[in-house]
């Protein structure tokens, strides 16, 4: 349960196609975050 060991073991162990559902999620998550505060600043 060491902090360095396990988000390499998880990383390896992810399988890419869901290591890009990941990316794409944090990617649209970032634009709702972005488009929310534009429409609040205005």
């Amino acid at each position: 349960m060491t902090g360095p060991t396990r988000p390499a073991g998880y990383a390896r162990y992810v399988n890419p196609k869901i290591r890009n559902q990941i990316m794409a999620g944090v990617l649209v998550l970032m634009f709702v975050v972005i488009a929310a505060a534009s429409i609040l600043g205005n």
